[in-house]
């Protein structure tokens, strides 16, 4: 059986990560869970932008200290396909952009979903999830506060509404 494609933001990649007093294993049986039910993907951006994140929100939960919050980055990015962005995709992503009045950066996920007719997005940023359902449509946009789409009790059980 050929695992699904699908496309994760950085807020959705994050929402993966337990908050302080949650299950410290949340993190670990779900990447592994997610592993054998998708193929998750994303544009390379991601890296950066989870990067960024856990550096900036070092005193935030996301680990005490660079070696942690490597750590964290690599496990958090291991399992996940990132795909470069040519001129082609470059411009699909600014249109999109344009179209639906987003970052160029929250573009390039909408871009790499809507390159075929399968691909879902999830994501936890509000404007990206609308878009989304605009240009995909509702049943390929995932929204993680609370993920109402996916059916799977061990999947959503670890997302939160109040997130």
């Amino acid at each position: 059986m050929t695992a699904t494609r699908i496309v994760f933001d950085a807020s959705a990649l994050l929402a993966l990560v337990p908050g302080p007093g949650e299950d410290p294993d949340l993190l670990v049986r779900s990447m592994l869970h997610l592993h054998g039910l998708f193929e998750v993907v994303a544009p390379s951006l991601l890296a950066s932008e989870l990067g960024n994140v856990i550096h900036r929100n070092r005193d935030g939960g996301y680990g005490k200290g660079g070696r942690e919050q490597e750590r964290l980055l690599r496990y958090l990015l291991e399992d996940v396909r990132l795909e470069p962005m040519d001129a082609e995709g470059a411009a699909r992503a600014f249109r999109l952009a344009a179209a639906h009045r987003l970052t160029a950066y929250d573009a390039a996920y909408l871009e790499l979903a809507a390159r075929d007719d399968r691909t879902p997005l999830v994501t936890e940023d509000k404007r990206l999830f609308r878009a989304a359902a605009k240009a995909l449509g509702e049943h390929r946009a995932y929204d993680t506060r609370p993920l109402q789409r996916i059916e799977d009790p061990y999947f959503s059980r670890y997302y939160h509404a109040d997130r």
